[in-house]
Parts: C-alpha cells; sequence; structure tokens
C-alpha cells in the first residue's frame, strides 16, 4: 500500500520565513485585500449619500466577513434553520406538588414571604 501524503519539512530559520511569508500572504490575500475593495467601495458609495458614515480597515474586514458567511451559507446550503415551538416539559412541577398538603404549604410559605417583604426595605434593589 502506497502512502499519498506528502510529508513537508520546515528546516532552520529559513523555512520558518518561508512559513510565515505564505501565511502573511494568505492573510493578505483572503483577508486585508478584501477587506481593502469592502472599505473603499463603501467610502465610493458614501460620497454621494449624505449622513454615511466612512469605514475604516477593520469595518471593511467585518463587511467581508458578513459578505463571505452569507455567500457560503446561501452557494452551499449546509447550514439549515428551523423554527419550531418546543413543548414545555411540566413533568417535574406535577411530581413535585402532586400532594395536596405540601401544595398548600408551599402556598403558604410563599404569602408568608410577600407579605413579610416590603420592596421599599430590600437592600438588594437599592444598589
Amino acid at each position: 500500500m502506497k502512502n499519498k501524503c506528502t510529508v513537508i519539512q520546515i528546516d532552520g530559520f529559513r523555512g520558518i520565513l518561508i512559513v510565515g511569508f505564505l501565511l502573511l500572504c494568505a492573510g493578505a490575500g483572503f483577508i486585508i485585500f478584501p477587506a481593502w475593495c469592502c472599505q473603499h467601495g463603501w467610502n465610493f458609495i458614501a460620497g454621494f449619500v449624505d449622513g454615511m458614515p466612512v469605514m475604516e480597515l477593520k469595518h471593511g474586514a467585518i463587511l467581508w466577513v458578513i459578505i463571505a458567511l452569507i455567500s457560503y451559507v446561501t452557494l452551499f446550503g449546509k447550514l439549515k434553520v428551523s423554527f419550531v415551538s418546543a413543548k414545555e416539559d411540566t413533568s417535574f412541577r406535577r411530581n413535585y406538588v402532586s400532594d395536596p398538603e405540601l401544595l398548600e404549604e408551599l402556598e403558604k410559605k410563599i404569602r408568608e414571604r410577600l407579605q413579610s417583604t416590603d420592596i421599599s426595605d430590600n437592600e438588594e434593589l437599592k444598589k
């Protein structure tokens, strides 16, 4: 069985510089240049519209990320979003208050606590 993998060896400082240069070029080509294009395209349009803000490079990068994500989702369609109402699970409540005596005791404690608590005297609300 032949191994079809290619192993790239980085030898010494020169290899590290080459890898750094390649990563820098990839970042410039796929992030900085499209962000620069988005920034200048936006600022060109902003010159014709009163009150439209101008962009810096970081804003162009954010716009590029938004455009890239929308393109990815619409072209490849692997992201599925569905809106379904979840059924409320109340089984724990039914088991907890199934005893009528326990329910009356809990209601009594709640009433007592509500009557003894005055909102104006509550120190947590004043903070």
